[in-house]
């Protein structure tokens, strides 16, 4: 047989096992449906502002099915994660309210500090701001330097001059300065001090009159006609045997009209009155340069009537009814006088006559017996 003849028999052989086979013995294999079950994405609860819950990822699809001649396989979709719920944030807390602030002290003025505010609420959430501190309770007022709040048992008006300013003339305000024929020195001094750490000094500088006077409310119109007033005063030099000054006066609110006065002749305490220079001393009240003297006096309109004491001791000498000395040696005057007080609209403090060097402090004035406290 020819050899191309053959190579065809042969090809055409094999071809028709192979058909035979597939047709009767193959199996089907069918591929394996990809299973992913859909991942579920859980968000996880906010902790303090609340927080969103992440979704969870899509499942991935079915592998594909490995070839045979079947059907491939069909991935079921993975079913998507659930989406997490919102975090609530917790609500922070109430601030706590702030304590409150201290009372002031009392003193030359003084006030008490405010509280300070409360610490803010919790920032977390929806809590409420906290309350903020109550302020301080206000400090009390002021000592004796010019708040009657201040002043000793029985007095209106006081002063004790540690609210002035050093080298300045005393609270305008509260004071008038009363100066006749010359310029003498008026001002706020720490040089000497009774209390505190000031006081009014007062120099006359050898000029006639130089005084700080107290007119007008609160103390003037006096209520009933009777003034009582303290001071404590100081020299610088003790005035001389043969001096006579005055360093408190009351009466008219112009200078020499009438007046009541308390100061210094032949060397001993006095009291007098003008016009007419009446006079009325105390042997026993005799004066020395720097030390502090505590000097009360009661002026009564109403009743004529003057007394002085020194130190907290009256000094009876100095009693005044009608001008007629207690002891006839200590006066200038035998023949009585009545109906002699002054209408007292003012009251002053400093120096008349050869003015020289004093010190006052703790002014206190009033309807009713102050004392030395």
């Amino acid at each position: 047989m020819p050899l191309p003849y053959l190579r065809s028999s042969l090809t055409a052989l094999v071809a028709a096992l192979v058909l035979g086979s597939a047709c009767s013995g193959g199996t089907d294999n069918t591929g394996t449906a990809g299973s992913s079950a859909g991942g579920r994405g859980g968000g996880a609860a906010g902790a303090s502002a609340g927080g969103s819950g992440g979704s969870g990822p899509a499942g991935s699809g079915g592998a594909i099915g490995q070839a045979g001649a079947g059907s491939a396989g069909s991935g079921a979709a993975g079913t998507g994660g659930t989406t997490g719920l919102a975090g609530n944030g917790g609500a922070g807390p109430a601030g706590g309210g702030g304590s409150s602030g201290s009372s002031g002290s009392a003193g030359s003025g003084g006030s008490g500090a405010a509280g300070r505010g409360g610490a803010a609420g919790g920032t977390a959430g929806t809590g409420p701001a906290g309350a903020g501190g109550r302020g301080g309770a206000a400090g009390s007022a002021g000592g004796t330097g010019g708040s009657p709040t201040g002043c000793p048992v029985g007095a209106v008006f006081c002063d004790d001059f540690e609210a002035g300013t050093l080298g300045q003339p005393p609270n305008a305000a509260r004071w008038m300065l009363s100066r006749v024929g010359g310029n003498g020195v008026i001002q706020i001094d720490s040089a000497q001090f009774h209390g505190g750490s000031k006081s009014l000094h007062i120099d006359g500088t050898n000029q006639f009159h130089t005084m700080a006077m107290v007119t007008g409310a609160p103390v003037f119109p006096l209520p009933t006609g009777v003034l009582y007033g303290r001071a404590w005063l100081r020299l610088a030099s003790v005035p001389g045997p043969n001096t006579h000054v005055s360093w408190i006066e009351a009466g008219s609110a112009m200078n020499d009209q009438a007046e009541t006065r308390i100061g210094y002749n032949l060397g001993q305490m006095d009291i007098n009155r003008w016009p007419g220079d009446t006079e009325q001393r105390a042997p026993s009240a005799t004066l020395q340069a720097g030390m502090w003297y505590c000097v009360e006096f009661m002026f009564d309109s109403t009743a004529d009537e003057a007394r002085v004491w020194l130190g907290g001791s009256e000094l009876t000498d100095l009693h005044v009814t009608n001008w007629v000395a207690p002891n006839p040696q200590n006066g200038n005057n035998t023949n009585a006088i009545p109906n002699w007080a002054p209408d007292y609209q003012a009251v002053r403090f400093g120096w008349e006559l050869q003015g020289a060097s004093i010190w006052f402090d703790d002014i206190a004035l009033g309807y009713s017996r102050i004392n030395c406290q």
